[in-house]
């Protein structure tokens, strides 16, 4: 490791910190994160496309783009970013490629950020979705063209309202000394070059908490929604089936009823 920053002092309070509270462990973590939550992203692709039956053929474009977005979280947060936040600041460390390939600090942070924004932005599109296909509410967004303006102005907002704070040319040796006030003894990647300032192995866990979300979100679509849980429960069983007829716009497959805002389960 290189040190980069001036404010940088040798101490021995270091040798007190554990493996899980290096950015080793942390790396090797959020890789090992990565060997499940890809190929499970991918599959899920393939069940939508493949499993959706026709009765939900209005979902299937929003719950593809939403999954795109929850993908592309998990990439960043496991191969891309892989950050380093030292708690209780607002600093972190790009570890992953980004990182090695000396991609600003600020640009990693803000494309982290706008990535969660536009996770709850796919909430509300899959949210107005199903609301839109209760006969019983009157109050609807009808038209696709007012759908689609609707969805790029939340989309240009998400991307426009912290673009300020990465805008703002802020004193980062200034602000660091904010940062000792309240970690006097930061681990040593706190002196890297790539460090943004904006309990260590307690850190370490809580990002990792953040980054295996795709495992859940994925899981939790797959095994909620009634067809793509049938699908996967007969392809664990072994048992055949002819892959034209598992296309939605051919396929036989169990029709999901439309309730009040849930999935038939």
């Amino acid at each position: 490791m290189t040190v980069y920053w001036s404010d940088y002092f040798p101490s021995t309070c270091r040798s007190n910190y554990t493996y899980l509270a290096t950015s080793e462990f942390l790396l090797n973590a959020y890789h090992f994160t990565a060997i499940f939550t890809i190929p499970l992203s991918v599959f899920t692709f393939y069940v939508i496309i493949r499993v959706t039956p026709n009765k939900m053929k209005n979902m299937k474009t929003p719950l593809l783009i939403a999954h795109a977005w929850s993908t592309n979280l998990d990439v960043f947060f496991t191969v891309l970013a892989a950050p380093m936040v030292f708690f209780p600041s607002a600093s972190a460390i790009p570890l992953g490629t980004f990182g090695a390939l000396g991609l600003d600090s600020h640009i990693v942070a803000f494309m982290g950020q706008f990535s969660i924004i536009m996770i709850a932005i796919n909430f509300i599109m899959l949210l107005e979705n199903r609301h839109s296909q209760i006969s019983m509410i009157t109050v609807q967004i009808r038209y696709r063209k007012t759908r689609i303006v609707y969805f790029v102005v939340n989309y240009i907002l998400a991307f426009l309202y912290i673009l300020p704070f990465y805008l703002d040319g802020d004193d980062q040796s200034e602000l660091r000394k904010f940062v000792f006030k309240r970690i006097p003894c930061p681990t040593i990647e706190f002196y890297e070059r790539g460090t943004l300032v904006l309990l260590r192995a307690a850190n370490n866990i809580a990002m990792l908490s953040m980054a295996i979300h795709g495992i859940l979100s994925t899981a939790c679509m797959i095994f909620i929604i009634k067809p793509y849980r049938e699908f996967v429960v007969e392809l664990i069983k072994g048992n055949q089936f002819n892959a034209n007829d598992m296309w939605a716009t051919q396929a036989n497959v169990p029709q999901v009823s439309v309730r009040l805002g849930s999935v038939d389960s």
